[in-house]
């Protein structure tokens, strides 16, 4: 893995798990020394994450941040992902193996088992059960603008946001997504997704306060 490659993942995982939360600075000397690289890479990974949406440059002054997003923008965000994660599922519909739809089974089926147990693993399961749905879409243009409104730190602040109801109730969705693709149902298995994205920004946002 060259240089470059290394500080883009070193910082983007930093932005992603909430060690660099939004509003963060990110200054190249720091990140240089933190990582172990140079600067140039640092300020290579930074041009990157700008121009994916998890770093920003201010409007007045120099420097890169950790975007801190508007109310507003994330509920754009949300309904985006929300139309964009139902077409995938309609698609997956028709072109889903067999064998995916067992890994959506186990992936669903170890989501209930963390939610019993508190275990710390939701995260990464429900990217896991996702990108799954997303792979089988069969589709390179969702692929290539997904996780511009996936991967964002909003994803890590999601699950924290959720009470045991909500989350119990995520999963009742991810059960029901199985089932509509098992029978190869696409508007039952969209009609879910887009309830299981409105329920995850009801959770994200029932903290905040619209402008």
């Amino acid at each position: 893995m060259s240089a470059t490659a290394r500080a883009y993942q070193a910082v983007r995982g930093l932005i992603l798990d909430g060690t660099l939360p939004p509003g963060s600075r990110l200054k190249e000397e720091e990140l240089a020394e933190r990582i172990g690289v140079s600067r140039t890479p640092i300020r290579e990974a930074l041009r990157r994450l700008v121009a994916e949406g998890l770093a920003a440059k201010p409007d007045s002054g120099a420097g890169v941040l950790v975007p801190d997003w508007s109310y507003r923008e994330l509920e754009e965000q949300f309904r985006l992902r929300g139309l964009m994660e139902a077409h995938a599922v309609t698609l997956a519909a028709s072109r889903i193996s067999d064998e995916e739809i067992e890994r959506l089974q186990a992936l669903a089926d170890a989501m209930e088992t963390c939610v019993a147990h508190k275990g710390d693993d939701y995260l990464t399961l429900n990217g896991e059960f996702h990108h799954t749905i997303l792979s089988a879409a069969g589709s390179r243009l969702l692929a290539a603008l997904m996780p511009h409104l996936v991967e964002v730190p909003v994803i890590n602040r999601t699950f924290h946001a959720y009470d045991q109801a909500a989350l119990e109730r995520s999963n009742r969705h991810h059960r029901e997504l199985v089932a509509a693709l098992r029978l190869r149902d696409a508007d039952w298995a969209a009609s879910v997704m887009r309830s299981h994205i409105a329920n995850a920004w009801h959770s994200w946002s029932s903290g905040m306060t619209e402008p």
